[in-house]
């Protein structure tokens, strides 16, 4: 089930961030303050994709300047990796950015941690360096 993070799942949501392309900049994945105001942000997209009650994976972006939405994060849990979660969970978010009037979503990743085919697949185009940034107009 896809519903809007709280700050009870900001435990999870760190254990989620806790893996390769998710890391900070610092090697961490300490982003209790982040994700805590993220959840309370005006027009931020949080979601969560919930399996028996445990957060297994999650999707979150905030608007930018020229009706753009930037995503953030797109993690599911290394366990549950490769089902289809994550595809939801950008539909899903793709979905609320277009219903709450933006016109594209800016993303971005290192090489590796977004597959190219994929995201073309999908709708987003990119300048194809090092550090890829992903656009899709809606």
């Amino acid at each position: 089930m896809i519903r809007k993070a709280n700050t009870s799942d900001i435990e999870a949501l760190c254990k989620i961030s806790a893996q390769p392309g998710l890391l900070g900049y610092d090697g961490s994945s300490n982003y209790h303050e982040w994700y805590r105001e993220l959840i309370n942000g005006k027009d931020v997209i949080f979601l969560v994709y919930e399996k028996k009650g445990e957060v297994i994976g999650m999707i979150m972006g905030e608007p930018i300047l020229a009706k753009g939405h930037l995503l953030w994060a797109l993690g599911i849990s290394h366990k549950h990796s490769g089902v289809g979660i994550g595809l939801r969970l950008l539909k899903e978010y793709e979905k609320r950015c277009n219903e709450m009037g933006y016109a594209w979503i800016y993303a971005d990743g290192y090489v590796g941690t977004i597959n190219p085919k994929s995201a073309k697949k999908l709708g987003y185009h990119t300048n194809g360096h090092m550090f890829r940034n992903y656009v899709k107009e809606l």
